[in-house]
């Protein structure tokens, strides 16, 4: 799972989906012709025989099973491959529909709700209410009065759109806020052009199915935004479908589309992939990558450095076991006496194993493993960290020694959490990752140039230093307004 920093630019995935298969825009599928919905159903709808499976399959479905991996379809020509290697395909998006110039990212519409409401994106957001002409809330609030009165804007997407710049003043000024300063106004700059696209994709099946068993297949409660999206797109733009809609149909339609999608990304996503006993966490626990460990954490009390871990004795050698093997290799064991040896250590400290694993570190670019090291399921900046470690050679120790100083981005108290590790195996992911170490994360990620939470005293650390410092007889090292910060702590 990796968390993206950029708004991506839809256009540019767009035609490259081009390139590659087939895609589905709504706005060209007939509600009326049957050959339309059909094709349609195929690929959006989640009936039996369209629920996501993890059985090799090749691309048509008509050759299905572990004993047909690796054969080619006689239908669709395609190998037989298990569902890991497929991907996954972006195959329905919307077009801006009508005369509206251009859509909004989603990315850049869910932090705008975000900006001005603290509940239920929902509930009286001004945002939504801007850009749907036809909304008609049940009560109006008094940023909604002052947008009609006294700046005397109007409403609607396309309206929003053709006065950008205007439109965000606006909607800062009458929140009592400065567009100009804000970290909005930084990120419209940096992404303009992604902010407009054209063309954004619709959440597939993919993202919606859950689960099926024996009483039937389950949805998550986010299908029914997915599929009021849809409706609202479906045939938009074909002349002689159903019944025309004018301009401003049209325009309010869209708005509503577009606002479907990021209540889905605020609310359901949150809710159906990130929480514990949600799609992710059910990933981290189901699945084990190779050269990664999992394990209580505890703290270092002795001086130490604050991006040094230390890891344990057996996990550390399961983790490496190729490595050794290849070094003992080169000293002329056997794979069997390889083998006996590595089984026969990782509950018994082993002077060929610790030696071994100090040759490996001094192979290293700093004399320590660089690792990954995740405090799941925490998502937030600096909660994933490029750090260095070392093996501790007591093989009764299964703990991850994590620094005290460094504790606070990972929201970790030591009462059980469990660390995962990833050892990163090259210079080049080394290099890519330099930026997930923990000094990067001084700065807030989602408000521009303001610090973070990174570098402050957790309550442990603080109590530590202030017993250590309460109890030196040297008068000289004590500072009193220092002992007073810690002791307020």
């Amino acid at each position: 799972m990796a968390l993206i920093t950029e708004i991506d630019d839809s256009d540019e995935r767009f035609l490259h989906v081009k390139t590659t298969s087939n895609p589905i825009i709504i706005n060209d599928i007939s509600t009326v012709d049957y050959s339309d919905i059909n094709v349609f159903d195929t690929v959006v709808n989640t009936s039996d025989k369209n629920v996501l499976s993890s059985a090799p399959t090749c691309h048509c479905g008509a050759c299905v099973g572990l004993d047909r991996l690796g054969d080619i379809c006689p239908d669709c020509q395609s190998q037989v491959q298990e569902s890991t290697q497929t991907g996954y395909t972006e195959d329905v998006w919307i077009r801006a529909p009508g005369k509206v110039p251009s859509l909004l990212s989603p990315a850049f519409l869910a932090s705008l709700v975000k900006a001005f409401i603290k509940k239920n994106p929902k509930d009286q957001c001004i945002v939504s209410w801007v850009l749907n002409s036809q909304a008609r809330p049940s009560k109006e609030t008094a940023q909604m009065q002052l947008w009609r009165d006294e700046y005397k804007m109007q409403r609607g997407l396309t309206y929003f759109i053709n006065n950008f710049d205007h439109c965000m003043k606006v909607l800062y000024q009458i929140h009592g806020q400065n567009y100009e300063t804000s970290s909005m106004r930084v990120m419209v700059q940096m992404y303009h052009k992604q902010i407009f696209p054209r063309h954004i994709p619709i959440l597939g099946k993919s993202f919606i199915i859950v689960e099926k068993n024996a009483t039937g297949a389950y949805t998550g409660q986010g299908i029914s935004l997915i599929i009021d999206t849809i409706n609202l797109i479906k045939g938009i733009d074909i002349d002689n479908d159903v019944i025309q809609a004018n301009d401003k149909t049209i325009d309010s339609r869209a708005a509503r589309a577009l606002l479907n999608i990021v209540y889905y990304r605020l609310e359901n996503m949150k809710l159906e992939l990130f929480k514990k006993k949600s799609l992710v966490r059910q990933h981290v626990f189901g699945t084990r990558a190779h050269f990664t460990m999992r394990c209580v954490a505890t703290s270092i009390t002795e001086p130490h450095e604050y991006d040094v871990v230390r890891l344990p004795w057996g996990p550390s050698i399961a983790m490496l076991r190729l490595h050794i093997t290849n070094r003992l290799m080169t000293r002329g064991y056997g794979p069997s006496q390889i083998n006996t040896i590595i089984n026969s250590s990782i509950h018994t400290f082993n002077p060929l194993i610790s030696d071994v694993i100090d040759e490996l570190m001094l192979m290293t670019h700093e004399g320590y493993f660089d690792i990954l090291l995740l405090r799941n399921p925490t998502l937030g900046s600096g909660s994933i960290q490029r750090l260095k470690a070392v093996v501790k050679k007591d093989p009764f120790d299964y703990t991850i020694s994590h620094p005290i100083m460094n504790v606070r981005l990972l929201n970790l108290d030591f009462d059980g959490d469990n660390e995962t590790i990833a050892l990163v195996l090259d210079d080049v992911t080394r290099k890519q990752t330099e930026i997930l170490k923990p000094h990067y994360a001084g700065l807030e990620v989602t408000t521009y140039g303001q610090p973070s939470n990174a570098f402050e005293f957790p309550k442990p650390t603080a109590s530590i230093i202030y017993n250590y410092l309460k109890d030196q007889n040297d008068l000289r090292i004590i500072d009193h307004e220092t002992l007073n910060y810690l002791e307020a702590i």
